[in-house]
């Protein structure tokens, strides 16, 4: 019975199946780092994120290295990497088994670059630790693996499910020796493999094996009853011809059988290559097969004869590829006998594959070209098609590229298409020639556009690829729809499309490399994505796109590239903010949202551009824009020089229901050109509203002191009290500057609708009535859920009045859910009114304490503890508390870590009184802290005398901070750790023109333990104006 699904859908109620399914999508992104910022959510995805973080592990020859004991346990693949010449025998086995000790559930073992090859001692520890080996040597190391133990003196039995056998193509040409005659080490080589895979013939289940030592006699006479997957590389050479009938034996008893691969290099003396043959001797069923790879493959071969029902991926390729660099080819003896289109036509027709969803094709075109595309339209299932078509020795003709792509486009299903036209324009792999190679990129993209154009018509398309020739291989350079989220080229400079890993000895022939991890993955990407996330529910996937967007914006863009459906729920969410600014719109120069976005922004927040002084149409300018975007509700004016104009204002009021004015400290904070309320005559229905200044805005004007803006202030409060009061019944969010909030004008109105209500700025001599009316106004706001009153303190209040210590209005407000208060009295009735659903308590202050010679009546540890106890809140989430030590901080402690159960969020700014000269008892603070266990995170400004102030200039003093800040915060860091949900510790840290949090994460911790926050993203206030 399926489990009731929550009613509040968030990344945290989402069931762990679920969740893992986010996580292993994350995790195919890795340029993306998508997995590691999913893992920094919360405790709960990190537990779900390490194991597939960790499990793979890659170590190298070093003897004092050993494994950070917060991964050992989750490390299940080991690559072993190999360090020295052929000459020097290291010590590779005793190293990797004291790896192994500190890696108890290692299950896959792989090693790379062993100089000389792999010893038998090597081999034994990998087959005494490890079910599944992978013995692969880069283009860098000897190739021949001499040591590889042989049959006489290798006695260790063993039962592996996994082993593969890799080595380049071409290792003869990277082996250190003069002769090229190597039939004896191959001799040698296929006997150790005989004696090393005979005792697994029962237990395998993927084998994979060079063609020229593949031990097929003696496998052939072996039941293979698990294998799944078998798979011959290499070169059909020396030992492979007498091998040729033994190859159909072999399959015969593999009964299980999903994955075929025989991607063999061929041998002069053949024209196609052998698999079953033309009259296999013995009967073969492949009903169960899923994935058949073979190259230059013989059309009249029984294998095609064969009822696959469940093949979804069918590769009839060439080894190595056909596009390489000719004098090279030469070099390698290479013999390319490429089917033709009329004999791939052949193949498919009598090949019943009804389940194809993956289709690769190397041919060379004739007469049965257009018959062979119009036959890919057959396979409703197919979603990718990879054709490699190359002309006949005589053929003149230009590629009919067109003609082409009209045909694949009649492919309902298909998702991505490869190309490789062969065009005369393409320059061969290793150019040097720039007058050759520098046409090329020109004349590909526009090739491409038109194939795009054309292939649009698919609805499902999500990309057209085209091969790329580089200086040491071949790679996919993708072109994606205009409505793609991304970049419409995708050129992948890190060559993570290419067919061949480049590096090695030998630059020569790092093209014709093989079984390297970049081309494996490459070919996991071209098989159909994991299905399992595309089945969650719309209102799931939305669910994970929001939090991985907060999580991290580039993670969500390459979750979007997944799949159409996936891309269609993203864009709202990633194109959902729109940041237009001020542009001289000209004839000659105008600019527009993109077509592809329009329908999806709903805010915008319009900058201006401009000095103070000159006159700029932004009106126009933001008319221009919202003409294109049909969809906008929310507007945020920022920056606009001299403040928003009346005809500014009119145009938003047209469009939205929801609007904000703010301005940065670059531009003049008082709105003298805010239509006054004689010469404004629109009405406005907005929901939220939001007039946001600075808190230092009077420094900001250049006008001079405070009491020399009063008549703008008056002006400001005349302007907003007409423009507000019309809001009063629809009106949810609002947020004003205490200095000219209209609140005498408010009391008299109802706000029936008003869910949040916030005052910013100051307590100056117009606000000061506002003591007795406050409370007045918040009586009218029956369904209030948050209240902000964050206003600096004026010289003749002694603490800010909310409710009074006598307030006139009776108001209830038990629905209130967050509350911050600046210097709150403690006598205030506000504190004795029931808040049962309250979770966000802030008693801070404003501006911050730590600002240099700002210094107003903060709370004493015992007024903070008066407070909270007869403050009655059960379901407190987040507290913030600033406040001056005194007797009863160790009370202050022990209330909170006592009765608060659902605490999660905890922040301190801790002063001294002036005549406190002890130090700060931070180890028995964070003692009684620590007993918290609904903890996630702690913030913590402590006072420490080592910490310089803002806009300090002494670098000596700054860098003894630092030093001094990590060893407390470790100090801290160890206590905390006994909470079993902490998530980070954060200290205060001083810059030039602000503090923001620096946090400290645990050892386990994906990401780097300490991050200095230094885009300043956290800062704690608002940023300093610079000094005259």
């Amino acid at each position: 019975m399926e489990s009731p699904r929550p009613q509040t859908l968030c990344l945290h109620t989402l069931p762990d199946d679920i969740v893992s399914l986010i996580v292993h999508e994350a995790q195919r992104s890795q340029k993306f780092n998508g997995l590691q910022s999913l893992s920094r959510v919360s405790r709960r995805l990190r537990l779900l994120c390490s194991p597939i973080l960790f499990k793979h592990c890659y170590l190298h020859y070093d003897p004092q290295v050993t494994p950070p004991e917060a991964v050992r346990m989750h490390v299940r693949r080991v690559t072993y990497y190999g360090v020295g010449s052929v000459e020097v025998t290291a010590p590779y086995a005793a190293s990797l088994r004291t790896y192994l000790n500190y890696l108890p559930n290692v299950t896959h073992i792989r090693l790379l670059g062993k100089a000389g090859g792999p010893a038998a001692e090597l081999v034994d520890l990998c087959l005494e630790k490890a079910t599944s080996l992978d013995i692969d040597f880069s283009s860098h190391w000897a190739p021949i693996p001499s040591n590889l133990p042989s049959g006489e003196h290798y006695m260790r039995r063993n039962s592996l499910t996994h082993f593969r056998y890799g080595t380049h193509t071409f290792r003869e040409r990277l082996s250190t020796r003069i002769t090229w005659d190597f039939r004896d080490e191959y001799d040698m080589e296929s006997r150790s493999l005989a004696r090393l895979i005979r005792d697994m013939h029962t237990t395998a289940e993927s084998l994979s094996l060079p063609m020229e030592t593949a031990p097929l006699s003696f496998m052939q006479d072996l039941e293979w009853p698990r294998i799944r997957c078998f798979s011959l590389y290499g070169r059909y050479e020396f030992l492979s011809p007498d091998s040729q009938p033994r190859l159909p034996a072999v399959l015969s008893r593999m009964s299980s059988l999903r994955t075929l691969h025989v991607q063999a290099r061929q041998h002069p003396a053949f024209l196609r290559a052998p698999i079953l043959g033309r009259s296999p001797p013995v009967s073969i069923e492949m009903t169960e097969l899923r994935s058949l790879t073979l190259a230059y493959p013989d059309p009249e071969d029984a294998i095609f004869d064969l009822k696959t029902p469940h093949l979804t991926r069918l590769s009839l390729r060439d080894e190595p590829r056909h596009y390489l660099d000719p004098p090279y080819a030469s070099y390698a003896a290479i013999y390319c006998p490429l089917l033709r289109a009329s004999e791939c036509l052949y193949i498919l027709r009598k090949f019943a594959t009804p389940s194809l969803e993956s289709l690769e094709l190397v041919y060379e075109a004739d007469h049965g070209e257009s018959d062979l595309l119009r036959h890919l339209s057959s396979y409703p299932r197919l979603v990718r098609v990879e054709l490699h078509r190359y002309r006949a020795d005589n053929d003149q003709t230009d590629v009919p590229y067109i003609a082409v792509a009209t045909i694949l486009s009649s492919i309902t299903s298909l998702q991505s298409l490869h190309l490789n036209l062969n065009f005369r324009e393409m320059p061969p792999v290793r150019c040097v020639d720039p007058d050759i190679c520098r046409p090329w990129p020109i004349l590909r993209d526009m090739r491409a556009q038109e194939i795009l154009t054309i292939m649009q018509r698919c609805p499902k398309l999500e990309y057209v690829a085209l091969l790329d020739p580089r200086y040491q291989c071949c790679t996919w350079v993708e072109y994606r729809p205009q409505w793609y989220p991304g970049a419409s080229i995708d050129i992948y400079e890190d060559l993570l499309r290419a067919y061949a890993q480049t590096s090695g000895a030998d630059p020569a022939l790092n093209a014709f490399s093989r079984g390297s991890p970049h081309s494996q993955a490459n070919i996991a990407s071209a098989t159909p994505l994991t299905k399992a996330l595309q089945t969650l529910p719309d209102d799931i996937l939305v669910v994970i796109c929001q939090e991985i967007q907060s999580a991290h914006v580039d993670s969500l863009g390459s979750i979007s590239r997944v799949s159409r459906r996936l891309r269609s729920i993203c864009m709202p969410i990633l194109f959902k903010c729109c940041y237009p600014h001020y542009v001289e719109h000209t004839s000659s120069h105008t600019v527009t949202p993109p077509e592809a976005i329009r329908t999806h922004v709903r805010q915008i927040a319009f900058c201006g551009i401009g000095p103070v002084g000159i006159n700029i149409p932004y009106a126009t300018s933001l008319r221009t824009y919202l003409r294109y975007l049909p969809n906008v509700v929310h507007i945020r004016l920022l920056g606009i020089a001299g403040g928003p104009t009346a005809e500014l204002i009119d145009v938003c009021l047209e469009r939205v229901a929801s609007l904000e004015v703010d301005f940065s400290s670059r531009w003049a904070p008082v709105p003298s050109d805010l239509p006054s309320g004689e010469r404004y005559t629109r009405r406005n229905l907005l929901a939220r509203f939001q007039y946001r200044t600075h808190t230092y805005r009077d420094s900001l004007s250049g006008r001079g002191p405070l009491w020399s803006l009063k008549d703008e202030y008056a002006m400001e409060a005349r302007c907003l009290a007409r423009f507000v009061c019309d809001m009063h019944t629809t009106v949810e969010s609002l947020s004003l500057p205490m200095e000219t909030a209209p609140l005498l004008q408010m009391q008299d109105l109802e706000w029936p609708r008003i869910r949040s209500f916030s005052l910013y700025g100051r307590y100056d001599s117009l606000s000061l009535r506002s003591g007795s009316v406050l409370p007045a106004v918040l009586s009218r706001m029956p369904s209030l859920r948050t209240l902000h009153v964050q206003a600096t303190q004026h010289q003749t209040l002694a603490r800010a009045p909310i409710f009074g210590r006598s307030p006139n209005a009776q108001t209830e407000m038990v629905e209130l859910q967050s509350l911050t208060v600046a210097y709150p009295d403690p006598e205030d009735v506000l504190f004795c009114r029931k808040a049962p659903l309250l979770t966000r308590l802030s008693l801070r202050d404003e501006p911050r304490r730590y600002i240099e010679s700002w210094d107003r009546p903060l709370l004493r540890a015992w007024e903070c503890l008066y407070i909270l106890r007869k403050f009655v809140t059960p379901g407190l989430e987040s507290l913030e508390l600033v406040y001056e030590a005194d007797h009863c901080e160790d009370d202050l402690m022990r209330h909170i870590s006592s009765h608060y159960p659902r605490l999660a969020r905890l922040e301190l700014h801790r002063y001294r009184a002036q005549d406190d000269e002890e130090d700060v008892p931070y180890r028995s603070m964070m003692t009684t802290i620590s007993s918290i266990t609904s903890l996630q995170s702690l913030h913590l400004n402590l006072g420490f005398r080592e910490m310089p102030p803002v806009r300090c200039n002494d670098f000596d003093k700054c860098e003894s901070w630092a030093r001094f800040r990590d060893i407390r915060a470790q100090e801290i860091l160890a206590i905390m750790q006994s909470c079993p949900k902490m998530e980070y510790v954060a200290l205060l840290n001083p810059r030039y023109r602000c503090c923001t949090w620096v946090e400290y994460r645990f050892p386990w911790y994906p990401g780097p333990s300490i991050d200095l926050d230094v885009e300043l993203v956290r800062a704690d206030s608002d940023w300093l104006p610079y000094r005259r």
